[in-house]
Order: C-alpha cells, then structure tokens, then sequence
C-alpha cells in the first residue's frame, strides 16, 4: 500500500512538472538584463522571438540566379533544412556565413546590445537610453558579409521592403528610411518602419505574427516574428 502511494504521489508530481513546463520563464524575464552573463545576451541577439538566425552563401549577393531565405522561430540558429535549400538554393554557392534579422529597436534587444558593451568594458552609453522609447520601429540585418548592403539606397530598396501582417492581409507597412551599415559603428543595414499612421498604430497583438521582407539584387530576406512571444510585463517590446 505505502508502495502505491509512493508511486502515486511520483506521478502526480511528474504530470504536474509537465503541466508547469510550459509556463516557465525565459531568462530575460526572470533576470535584470544588467545580470545577464554574456552568453545570455548573445542568446538574445541570435536566438530569441526578437532575432531570427540561419546561415547563407558567402556569395549570395553575387550574379546568381534569384533566391530565397526565410528566417523564423523554427530555422533559429541552424543550417536552412532541406526545403529551405531548394529555395535558396539560386542564392549562390561558396561557404556558409550566419546571418540575423533583429527587431533592434526593441528594449530586450538594446539591452542586450548594452549588456554586451558592458562586460567587455567599452561602454559609451548610460542605461538612461534604454528607457527611451524609440521613434519608429527598427528592424537590422547583421551579418559577416554585410558589403552589399551598402550599394543600396531608400530609394532603390524602398519599392521591394515591408511589413506584413498575418491576420490582416491587406496591412502592407512600407519603409520609412535606411540607414546602410557604412554609416554606423555596428556595421548593421538598418530598416525603419513607422509606429503609427494617420494616428493609428501600425502594429498590433492581433496581427498575430509580422513578416519583414527586403530584396538585395535577385535575392530575398524574410523574416517572421511571433508577437505574442515578444510580450513583457504585458506590454507588446517593439520599441
């Protein structure tokens, strides 16, 4: 009898565990990012609902036939699958470079972006910038091979990038600036989006996932962001 309560009561907790699994907290909701160790805000530029990673061709931007690399939750921090392969399979052989599409004017990711600065002792900002709210929403591509992103203009690349919403599939949000990476230290392509139009906001949780898409010659980035992963303390961390 005490054997079977025993195994019971094992049980009862085993289920209960996994009942709780799914609520468990990610670190950057449990931690101050100001005790984040350096792998966990490396994590958040890389591998987080705010960073989508893969990796691509060294060439890609060469005079190869037309590509495709899209980036969500489920490709973070691996190689493209097989699928992915056929689809980008035009962006041009050579070796494989990791590449990142960060919504950077988020605070989780400026914080990281700091916490970074701060462990390696060359910080230049004080934490007063993090609780600015930011203008307009930010999106970044980083990546080892960043140079052709400088051969394009606002002008040139605004026709070909955009936001788009999954539940409203008429909400097309276009390209307000550019900023290319040789103007900035971070060496980062910089695309910025409005917050609102005509007073309303361009972004909502009910638009449920929000796809960034930009096009460098034949080839195009995607990138796919869950909102509801992107929630802190109840508040959509966009800007």
């Amino acid at each position: 009898m005490e054997r079977s309560r025993k195994s019971l009561v094992l049980f009862l907790l085993a289920v209960f565990g996994l009942i709780l699994t799914p609520w468990a907290k990610e670190y950057w909701q449990e931690k101050p990012f100001n005790r984040w160790n350096e792998q966990e805000a490396m994590a958040m530029l890389t591998h987080s609902p705010w960073s989508q990673s893969s990796t691509i061709p060294e060439n890609y931007a060469g005079s190869s036939p037309p590509g495709s690399l899209h980036l969500e939750e489920g490709q973070m921090g691996s190689a493209p699958t097989s699928s992915d392969r056929g689809m980008s399979s035009g962006i041009g052989g050579g070796n494989s470079i990791p590449v990142h599409i960060r919504w950077c004017s988020s605070q989780r990711v400026r914080q990281a972006m700091f916490r970074l600065k701060q462990l390696h002792g060359n910080l230049t900002e004080t934490q007063e910038f993090l609780k600015q709210d930011m203008p307009d929403y930010a999106i970044c591509i980083s990546c080892q091979v960043i140079q052709p992103f400088n051969t394009v203009t606002l002008d040139t690349i605004k026709p070909k990038t955009f936001l788009l919403s999954k539940k409203d599939k008429s909400k097309k949000i276009g390209l307000k600036s550019y900023s290319p990476p040789r103007e900035r230290q971070d060496t980062q392509a910089i695309f910025v989006f409005p917050r609102t139009l005509d007073g309303k906001a361009t972004i909502e949780l009910a638009d449920d996932e929000i796809t960034f898409v930009t096009e460098l010659g034949k080839n195009k980035f995607r990138g796919t962001f869950k909102l509801a992963k992107m929630v802190v303390d109840g508040q959509l961390d966009l800007y």
